[in-house]
């Protein structure tokens, strides 16, 4: 790790999230996980809560419908002069 640089934050978080189901040489060819799941059976009140498996990343998209928004919302669908003249638009 010394001589290797990451270039993104996201390169490294990517690559931890890869090598934690892959068995490691210093865990006695364990996954990170197995070896966390070995350690809360010996010793769980070292820990806050039991670790579990979360396949993938932690991030999500979120869609947002913005025909439901409220009026002044961002996205909100315009009331005023604006409509009159993208509806002329639509009808050409």
């Amino acid at each position: 790790m010394r001589t290797h640089r990451f270039d993104l934050t996201a390169f490294l978080q990517a690559i931890l999230l890869y090598n934690h189901h892959i068995p490691q040489k210093g865990l006695r060819h364990k996954t990170p996980l197995q070896i966390l799941k070995y350690w809360y059976a010996q010793k769980s009140h070292l820990f806050k809560k039991g670790p579990c498996n979360h396949p993938g990343h932690d991030m999500f998209s979120v869609s947002i419908d913005y025909s439901v928004a409220l009026p002044g919302m961002p996205g909100a669908p315009c009331k005023g002069p604006h409509r009159g003249y993208d509806a002329k638009l639509r009808h050409r």
